[in-house]
């Protein structure tokens, strides 16, 4: 039988992570870095083309589809069946639709040690690192996180036999570590039901990603000097509209001269 997966994500978590830096974007910096140190006092393209992504007012898609969904939906299955196999005080909390940020670095949990008890689309980590605050509210920081991937079963595969040091999703699993300064350990949780290895974990501390944690400082401290860069651009024009307001006519004027509306939904 085909499967159609199809999941929705909150608006203003999306919006929240136009704050922060993620794994996902330093990751794609981490190689700018020596394209950049090649060309002192010159603005870093990759940099300044994130930069602007966050800084631009635009459309959020709330919609995934297909393998990311699936994903996304077999989270908390995922951590009720780890929480079955045990003992109490190992047992995870699924979360969703929250970034925790720690000044300009950001990352969104999947399953921690602490619940999740507010519907906040962002916490902040208090400067001494032992609270998480938002939405009116306080929390201590968890000691211990899951971050949780549902390949299909041939990625799921190829993920049970990379080395543990060599798994493309490290630099997520350090992003936590940089944001939450008393994370004590980090699991990266490999789920795929119905495979013959249906789950496989690897585990993680503050020491293994002494690398990643570097590069992350490295990134961060580029990415400020972009932003200070790109800010001195500016010659002060404007514009008197916005790309919704251009998108609507357009849409409009299909609808009255081509009768495109019975065919798009254009909503």
């Amino acid at each position: 039988m085909k499967r159609y997966w199809k999941h929705d994500v909150s608006e203003a978590w999306l919006q929240a992570r136009r704050d922060v830096l993620t794994a996902t974007e330093i990751s794609k910096l981490v190689p700018e870095l020596k394209r950049a140190a090649k060309k002192p006092g010159e603005i870093s393209p990759g940099f300044a083309a994130i930069w602007a992504e966050k800084h631009t007012d635009a459309a959020l898609d709330t919609s995934s589809i297909g393998p990311a969904a699936r994903g996304h939906i077999m989270e908390p299955w995922v951590v009720d069946a780890y929480n079955e196999q045990v003992m109490a005080g190992e047992r995870f909390n699924h979360w969703d639709d929250c970034i925790i940020m720690n000044d300009l670095v950001g990352f969104s949990p999947d399953a921690m040690d602490v619940l999740q008890m507010t519907d906040a689309p962002k916490l902040k980590v208090t400067s001494s690192g032992e609270f998480m605050q938002g939405g009116g509210k306080g929390f201590h920081a968890p000691k211990r996180i899951m971050e949780i991937k549902c390949y299909e079963p041939a990625n799921h595969m190829k993920a049970c036999i990379t080395p543990k040091m060599e798994h493309k999703e490290l630099m997520q699993i350090a992003v936590a570590f940089h944001v939450l300064p008393k994370l004590q350990e980090a699991k990266l949780c490999f789920c795929c039901p119905g495979a013959p290895i249906p789950m496989f974990i690897e585990e993680y501390t503050r020491d293994d990603l002494k690398e990643q944690l570097e590069l992350i400082k490295q990134v961060v401290k580029k990415y400020v000097e972009t932003a200070i860069q790109c800010n001195e651009l500016s010659r002060g024009y404007k514009v008197n509209f916005t790309e919704d307001d251009v998108y609507e006519d357009y849409v409009q004027n299909l609808i009255e001269e081509e009768g495109h509306g019975a065919i798009y939904d254009f909503k």
